[in-house]
């Protein structure tokens, strides 16, 4: 058992509650190997898991040739010869790939993958691939990013040796996809203490709730890997990743209380 959370988890249960439940509670995996959305989805997951992992070798010294040809995707080849091209411009030296941070928060502890973190005496910057598509609702508003600041802002000390304030941290995200790729997102003290309260909240509203019904979103049920489970009669629609946050551990998830 343990008492961690990522982001995914909370994402999963706002989504849906009954997802939450299959998937958190119950431990359902999905079987979607043999059908054509299943290739879909494992198509996509091999893409952003190659990408991740040229990014991941670049950044730990590997010259940008030797990584391009490890990679056979052709579009994610792509994606690697733009991102090496436009380059990471205007981050500190220091940097830590696939970086692990946590932070206690009631009586739990967050915690967040980092695809990288670069830092000085000064700042902080939170870096994170994206090989889906750009969300239509504010990145500030979603999960991950409240996430991801929170937890910089209490526990990056652990591994840059350096205490950061609200607004000496910055989350760029890079969507590899795009022709103008980087997000650049600031923080703050409000925002902060915003966002401590909000998830406090949420992790209080998690552990108190006995009742997981459906969600009325059908839209995310068409794109929801265990829709074959409770609502089969949903057709499935076109489905790309919204973040990589499949790196995280199965075990970074909500333990029975």
């Amino acid at each position: 058992m343990t008492n961690t959370i990522s982001q995914s988890t909370i994402r999963d249960f706002l989504t849906c509650r009954y997802l939450y439940l299959l998937k958190h509670k119950r431990g359902l995996v999905p079987a979607t190997e043999d059908s054509a959305e299943g290739s879909e989805r494992q198509v996509a997951a091999r893409r952003g898991q190659q990408f991740h992992r040229a990014a991941q070798q670049y950044f730990s010294g590997l010259d940008s040739d030797s990584v391009q040809s490890t990679i056979q995707d052709s579009a994610v080849r792509a994606w690697f010869e733009q991102f090496v091209d436009r380059g990471i411009i205007g981050v500190p030296d220091n940097r830590s790939v696939e970086a692990w941070v946590t932070a206690p928060l009631a009586d739990r502890v967050l915690v967040a993958r980092y695809d990288l973190i670069a830092w000085d005496s000064d700042r902080l910057v939170i870096c994170d691939w994206k090989t889906g598509s750009r969300p239509s609702e504010d990145p500030r508003t979603q999960i991950q990013t409240i996430v991801y600041r929170y937890v910089a802002a209490r526990g990056a000390r652990a591994a840059t040796g350096v205490a950061y304030a609200p607004d000496q941290i910055e989350v760029r995200y890079w969507y590899v996809r795009d022709s103008a790729p980087v997000l650049q997102i600031a923080y703050s003290q409000e925002e902060f203490e915003r966002d401590k309260a909000h998830l406090e909240a949420l992790i209080a509203e998690v552990a108190s709730c006995t009742d997981f019904p459906k969600t009325e979103n059908l839209e995310a049920c068409g794109a929801c890997l265990y829709r074959a489970v409770c609502r089969p009669d949903v057709p499935a629609r076109a489905w790309l990743p919204d973040d990589d946050d499949s790196l995280v551990p199965d075990d970074a998830g909500w333990s029975e209380l």
